[in-house]
């Protein structure tokens, strides 16, 4: 009878036991074909990250076999879908995206629903983001830098309160000497771009690569400390302003923010042959030509990529530097209305 259980016992743990092995022993590409694998994206599906997840969950499925769904949590100001990831089981199934920046924004402040640590998260990779413009009504009253600067009472229009299209164009407002106040809440870029077209808000800022700018918005000065390819005519702040040290230091950190756009990035723990994989596979999706040409297609340019080491390097400034990016947040909080 004894051994009888004992056998019974023995039987119950091979059959929990030996499914799990045979998983860890396959190769990352026996284990990724077919499997089902979870993006738990941070963004709404119309932001760059939404578009950049979706094109992944596409091109991964025809390089590696697997079957990609992309999960939506944009809660609580883009937190809801980098926690998910964060505790995920880490079995390399369960892939996190959203915009580098905001995950990053987001545990700097050290807001309280935040559940997860920055430099815990493994990189697969991020898409390089391009600088910030401050837009203009076009044909509006304050249609250039020298009409802004003679104004009184201006408005930045924003989104969250400590999202990146209110804090920079905030930042650039302050710098350049401005008159104003911001005024948060518009619904993402579409929301601010309709309040600059109605007159309700003066200013805006956006990525200048940004679907939907459209001619009757006019970019007068890139967040940036220089010039971009996509708006070579468009002067960057220090060509504009005589930078103080405060000023240098801010410009330092949006240029580090700037290539850290839609990222991707698995929680802790994960076996590194998949990490290696997952990466490998990156990389390869982002080299292909017809993955270049469906991004042009959909949002104008070509992205370039931020590799994982870069990625890591980028959360390692920024979490040396993370006195200074609060009070950036501290200075964007007095001119909020």
């Amino acid at each position: 009878m004894k051994k009888a259980v004992i056998a019974i016992l023995v039987s119950l743990m091979l059959a929990v036991w030996l499914p799990a092995l045979s998983e860890t022993l396959k190769s990352p590409e026996e284990f990724y074909k077919g499997a089902s694998v979870y993006i738990s994206d941070g963004a709404p599906p119309a932001s760059g990250a939404g578009v950049a997840a979706r094109l992944f969950e596409k091109y991964f499925e025809k390089v590696s076999g697997a079957n990609v769904v992309v999960e939506y949590r944009s809660g609580g100001g883009g937190i809801e879908g980098p926690n998910v990831a964060y505790v995920a089981k880490p079995d390399g199934l369960t892939i996190g995206a959203h915009m580098g920046e905001v995950v990053a924004s987001n545990w700097l402040l050290d807001e309280p629903a935040v559940a997860y640590d920055l430099t815990k998260f493994i990189p697969i990779g991020a898409i390089n983001g391009a600088p910030l413009g401050l837009y203009v009504k076009r044909d509006g009253p304050y249609n250039s830098l020298e009409k802004l600067k003679a104004a009184s009472n201006l408005i930045v229009a924003g989104a969250s309160p400590r999202g990146l299209i209110s804090t920079w164009p905030t930042i650039a407002a302050h710098l350049l000497g401005l008159d104003f106040k911001l005024v948060a809440g518009y619904r993402g870029p579409p929301g601010c771009k309709l309040a600059v077209m109605q007159e309700e808000a003066h200013m805006m800022g956006v990525g200048i690569h940004t679907p939907g700018l459209t001619p009757d918005l006019k970019p007068l000065v890139l967040l940036s400390s220089k010039r971009h390819e996509i708006l070579p005519d468009v002067p960057a702040l220090p060509e504009v302003i005589g930078m103080t040290e405060e000023g240098k230091k801010m410009l330092e950190i949006r240029d580090i923010l700037t290539p850290f756009g839609p990222a991707l990035y698995l929680p802790p723990g994960v076996p590194q042959d998949r990490v290696d994989y997952l990466r490998d596979v990156y990389n390869k999706i982002t080299a292909r030509d017809d993955f270049i040409s469906e991004v042009k297609k959909k949002v104008g340019i070509v992205w370039g990529v931020h590799h994982a080491e870069e990625y890591e390097k980028t959360v390692e400034y920024l979490a040396e530097h993370k006195a200074d990016f609060i009070k950036i947040m501290n200075l964007v909080k007095k001119y909020t209305k």
